[in-house]
């Protein structure tokens, strides 16, 4: 787990949930479906102009013969070369089919934020979760920190009881909170990793008769306590 990136995703997140909370009399349901329309298009648009210039690999033809070797370098990458201009291809015209179809069905759209945004604050407690219980290994976190991701999954629950234009401006307050507070518990994640790496990184060196003995060629798993001591 890179500290560092997840420092700037903590900070992308603050920000983005605090604008949510400040801008919740402007933002509204139908104002997000028509950015992310525009969003989905745009995207769209540029990947498909940047599969013209996914021009395939042509085998060298100035290498030595082959006929022994049918599947060779060049040929594997054509063929990857091909695949990813297809896959770019498909997923840019699908952008900009959902993009088109987002204008022209907004408000159907727009009855589905609060569902949409509920979602995404139960995935950020999801991907919590998993980083306190396996991305800081060998390291162990405080146990007070799975706290936080529980109480976005509870603006989750009460997302999904929101009816979407209706209660735009309760929907902007917690969504906009759920966000602020993942960006928050990805910081203290960050700030307590690096804590423990520099701690553990400080302790003296085992001695080569420890480090002989079966029991300590497997990595141990310390707590912040543990690092500290």
């Amino acid at each position: 787990m890179s500290v560092r990136k997840t420092f700037i995703l903590a900070l992308v997140a603050i920000i983005t949930g605090l604008a949510l909370i400040i801008t919740n009399h402007i933002v509204t349901s139908r104002g997000i479906v028509i950015a992310a329309a525009i969003l989905f298009a745009g995207c769209g648009i540029i990947a498909l102009l940047a599969s013209r210039s996914m021009a395939p690999v042509k085998p060298d033809t100035q290498a030595t013969d082959t006929t022994d070797v049918p599947d060779t370098a060049d040929k594997r990458a054509g063929r990857r070369s091909a695949i990813a201009r297809i896959a770019v291809i498909i997923a840019g015209s699908g952008a900009c089919l959902l993009g088109l179809a987002m204008f022209i069905f907004t408000s159907t759209f727009a009855s589905g934020v609060a569902a949409f945004f509920a979602l995404l604050a139960l995935l950020c407690a999801i991907a919590i979760y998993l980083v306190l219980a396996i991305g800081t290994r060998p390291h162990i976190l405080p146990g007070w920190l799975y706290i936080l991701p529980t109480v976005i999954v509870g603006a989750a629950i009460y997302l999904f009881t929101l009816q979407p234009m209706a209660d735009d401006r309760a929907i902007m307050v917690v969504t906009g909170s759920a966000v602020t507070l993942f960006g928050i518990t990805a910081a203290l994640i960050a700030l307590l990793l690096r804590s423990a790496r520099r701690a553990y990184a400080a302790m003296p060196a085992k001695t080569t008769a420890a480090a002989d003995t079966p029991a300590s060629q497997a990595p141990a798993v310390r707590t912040i306590r543990d690092l500290d001591e």
